[in-house]
């Protein structure tokens, strides 16, 4: 990992792509990072900032559920690669899973409380970036240098053949 990586708190698909090749010589999509992913030798997140998401069903004094930074996406509608800067980068739009904070609004005049769980957003047809945390790549890099468990070097391997 370079330097300008390391010390960025979360890193969108283009710089974790870079930083990985960078770590392990191993050059891979966007969709191949996903799959890692998928298979949860690493995780992604997606700012959750002032996402709305629905109130739940079985809290009947919730009215309104907001984001609050960065939450793990555990399930998404629609995983995007976007072309609109200089470099592709991996999106989510439509609803959304995921595990991280939130402030829950239950009634017109109290104060939000912020709570940690998992909750649904719905993005809509809006779209927001994919991240990934320099730790999360670091295991991952080790995994893919032979550090970790086989299952993750037999995909690499099957890739390449």
């Amino acid at each position: 990992m370079n330097m300008d990586s390391a010390v960025l708190p979360w890193l969108n698909s283009a710089q974790a792509l870079c930083s990985l090749h960078t770590m392990t010589g191993i050059t891979m999509t966007d969709r191949e990072l996903l799959k890692l992913c998928a298979t949860e030798v690493c995780r992604v997140h997606v700012d959750c900032s002032f996402a709305a998401g629905p109130a739940p069903d079985n809290q009947l004094f919730v009215r309104k559920v907001r984001g609050t930074g960065y939450c793990e996406l555990l399930e998404a509608d629609a995983l995007t690669v976007s072309d609109s800067g200089s470099e592709p980068l991996l999106g989510v739009s439509g609803t959304a899973i995921v595990r991280g904070s939130a402030w829950v609004y239950s009634s017109e005049g109290q104060r939000p409380e912020r709570e940690d769980g998992i909750w649904r957003m719905d993005l809509g047809s809006r779209c927001r970036t994919l991240y990934f945390s320099p730790a999360d790549l670091q295991a991952l890099a080790a995994t893919l240098n032979g550090g970790g468990p086989t299952s993750s070097n037999a995909l690499i391997r099957n890739r390449a053949n």
